[in-house]
């Protein structure tokens, strides 16, 4: 099947279209950027699993249990992206809010001693919390990168660096304000799930060319065909890139301070109100991220200045309700300060790299990267889908058992019990390395998707870069002493934000159709590698291990406790390199056709203009003819 695949090149018409309200979009990735930080609350596990165990007596085996529930139901998102598919965003944020609320106050009743605690109670209270996590990941950055398909590797990035800050910013805030009281911690997390929530539902829409199942089957033929045609705006619009900057500023300046905090407060031993400082100007900085929809000063000092220039009320107008006819060969394109507004379009490159010409016709391969066009059934038939998976599944089940086994990890490897102060450095440094892999994914699709068309480097090469990681990380773990623990951290956390990205990356730009159904159906691979890895390969045996050595507290201490797990997960990241290279050679070959497809389209198009004006000269030599007959 994968050799019969249909080659659709789309021709863009962008006659008569509407301007794209630049603030507004960027207002969407800014509630998006607000989602994707309760998305990361399953990543802050590692932070209560210690108080867990205090309060309610449980051991290693149970706590894993615990976590391997809660990590399960939080990637069982499959059924729910049928339903973005179908509806749209807000159906699926709504189940967010319900399925975190209910588990978020379950787990504070619970740790306040309401309801007695067991770990069956505790099993099923973490996977209903955990499993609306994910939703807000689906909700928020499914839609958002709808609205800049020229800029996913920025936007999405963007977006995930929030996922792996977030574990670094809620531990902030937990240590300064909750260490004694974790019931007030998770009605903290409850409350903010439910404000995030609820500005996903106020303000994020798809784009009108993202058309869900609902409007397939019941919007008209020329209803669907005019809205369709909204694409060529999205991808000729390159929106501005100093909001992205300053997006990009927040996400470098947490990921400097908060590692720096982290480490002042774990090993100078700060008291109550540093702590309290540093969360804070952590909330600050996170806080000014709205400032990336805001008008810049110069637009402002632009319109204040054109204003009185003229008497004519349409430049009060919102931009949404200007009838802007765009010129055929004319684009919209955003200024520097962030307007939207007619002109040149953005230009595309032949073979050569050469500016092309304006009659050449326009295709949606010179703005993105060729895209299978197959429903989501439809692909599940190829192997290609199922290779992508079983990288992920590699991936995940290493990074997760690490991540959220990290304290016991290091607490085996260094021969005695974790210190909290460890803990949250430990926490604080997978958010922030996490940030930076996505940063790493980020740069790497920008520098090669925004290239010369026929120059493009295939996303599909992406899985490399996390796969070298987590190998290194894996090493590390087996041979290095504690005191140099935490660069297998700092690896595993790098490699975990690269995976992430590259898993919204690859999804999003080498599928067409059903985009949340073929980025969910990566987190089955995710879900089995966490049944698979955290119960079975990594908590019987640490807990068998445990016994054997007297372990204390839950502890088993030596590197034998985790030895054999880690050689087994070594295995399978290794294996994972040769599912990423059938996947990435067969999207190269699609691609090549794709581009042959391109280029015979634009030659025949060429052809015709050529015929076309031979015919204009040669009725022109008539006319002049049949004058001087006349004459």
């Amino acid at each position: 099947m994968e050799n019969k695949e249909e080659l659709d090149v789309e021709v863009l018409h962008a006659q008569g279209l509407k301007p794209i309200v630049e603030w507004k979009r960027f207002g969407i990735l800014c509630v998006g950027s607000f989602g994707l930080i309760a998305a990361s609350f399953g990543y802050a596990y590692n932070l209560i699993s210690s108080d867990l165990q205090k309060s309610i007596g449980l051991t290693q085996k149970e706590l894993t249990a615990i976590s391997t529930c809660g990590v399960v139901f939080q990637y069982a998102t499959l059924p729910y992206a049928f339903l973005y598919d179908y509806l749209g965003p807000i159906p699926v944020a709504c189940l967010a809010i319900f399925y975190y609320a209910l588990g978020a106050l379950l787990m504070a009743l619970t740790t306040a001693k309401v309801i007695k605690g067991d770990v069956v109670r505790l099993c099923v209270f973490n996977a209903i919390n955990n499993h609306g996590m994910l939703l807000y990941d689906m909700s928020g950055c499914v839609t958002v990168l709808s609205h800049f398909p020229t800029m996913r590797g920025l936007t999405g990035c963007l977006l995930k660096s929030y996922v792996g800050l977030g574990s670094s910013i809620v531990g902030t805030i937990q240590l300064a304000f909750f260490a004694d009281r974790i019931d007030y911690f998770f009605y903290f997390l409850m409350a903010y799930a439910i404000v995030a929530g609820g500005l996903i539902i106020c303000f994020t829409r798809l784009p009108p060319y993202h058309l869900t199942g609902y409007e397939i089957k019941h919007l008209s033929p020329e209803v669907k065909e005019e809205r369709e045609r909204t694409k060529a705006v999205y991808l000729r619009t390159k929106p501005p890139m100093g909001r992205f900057v300053y997006g990009y500023a927040i996400i470098v300046v947490l990921i400097v301070y908060l590692p720096i905090q982290s480490c002042l407060v774990a090993y100078k031993d700060l008291g109550k109100n540093y702590k309290v400082a540093f969360a804070i100007v952590t909330i600050v900085i996170t806080l000014c991220n709205v400032f990336i929809f805001f008008p810049t000063p110069m637009e402002i000092f632009r319109r204040l200045r054109h204003k009185p220039a003229t008497e004519d009320n349409t430049l009060e107008i919102e931009p949404t309700q200007m009838e802007i006819k765009l010129v055929e060969n004319d684009d919209v394109h955003t200024d520097e300060d962030g307007d939207s507004m007619t002109g040149n379009m953005e230009p595309t490159h032949d073979e050569e790299g050469s500016v092309a010409q304006s009659k050449m016709v326009e295709t949606d391969v010179d703005y993105i990267a060729p895209q299978y066009k197959g429903t989501f059934l439809r692909n599940l038939l190829t192997l290609r889908l199922w290779c992508i998976a079983w990288t992920l599944f590699c991936l995940s089940g290493a990074e997760f058992t690490i991540i959220t086994n990290a304290s016991y990890i290091y607490g085996a490897i260094d021969r005695k019990p974790t210190k909290a102060n460890i803990r949250t450095l430990l926490s604080t440094l997978n958010g922030v390395g996490s940030a930076f892999g996505r940063l790493v994914m980020a740069t790497f699709e920008h520098l090669t998707q925004h290239r010369p068309v026929e120059k493009r480097i295939p996303i599909t090469w992406a899985p490399f870069i996390p796969i070298g990681l987590m190998t290194l990380c894996l090493v590390f773990f087996l041979t290095l002493p504690s005191t140099a623990l935490p660069l297998a951290y700092v690896l595993c956390a790098l490699a975990n934000g690269a995976q992430a990205a590259q898993t919204l990356l690859v999804t999003r730009t080498i599928y067409a159709k059903d985009p949340a159904k073929h980025y969910n159906f990566c987190f089955v691979a995710t879900l089995l590698a966490n049944i698979v890895c955290l119960p079975f390969l990594y908590g019987e045996w640490y807990y068998q291990m445990s016994l054997k050595t007297g372990g204390y507290n839950g502890y088993c201490f030596g590197r034998k406790c985790v030895m054999m797990p880690f050689l087994v997960l070594l295995g399978l990241v290794v294996s994972s390199l040769c599912s990423s290279l059938y996947a990435a050679l067969r999207y190269r070959a699609f691609c090549n056709r794709v581009l042959a497809e391109r280029r015979k389209l634009r030659h025949e198009e060429a052809d015709e203009d050529s015929v076309r004006e031979n015919n204009e000269e040669e009725l022109v030599d008539q006319v002049a003819e049949l004058q001087t007959k006349m004459a």
